[in-house]
């Protein structure tokens, strides 16, 4: 069953800038109205921002970015993460009880970004 155009929406989630390239890095998340549920690809980052000043980040609450189109966190049933840098599930934490999926090797390979929260 294919889904409506409209079933997918791109939530804007932050952005941040690289010291080395003088461009803002939007930051996505993507919201999947599914009849069987709503779903999340990637989350933003909920790291403390301390932790990443160097990348100037501007963030955005991903459960606010949800309310503007009518959706409460807690109607999320399951997250897709792209993988584990912490612009892309750093914000897992706001949906405890959606399940969350992400390649096995991705997951496997966890351990190497010193930057994502333990799972």
């Amino acid at each position: 069953m294919a889904l409506a155009a409209d079933a997918i929406v791109r939530l804007n989630l932050g952005h941040l800038w690289l010291s080395e390239y003088p461009l803002e890095i939007p930051v996505h998340g993507f919201l999947i109205r599914h009849p069987g549920g709503a779903g999340l690809v990637d989350t933003g980052y909920g790291t403390p921002l301390e932790l990443i000043k160097d990348y100037r980040p501007v963030n955005a609450s991903v459960a606010e970015a949800l309310r503007q189109h009518d959706v409460d966190p807690s109607d999320i049933r399951w997250i897709i993460n792209s993988h584990l840098h912490f612009d892309h599930c750093g914000q897992n934490a706001v949906f405890p009880n959606a399940p969350l999926y992400v390649q096995r090797a991705e997951y496997e390979r966890r351990h190497r970004y010193a930057d994502t929260p333990a799972a």
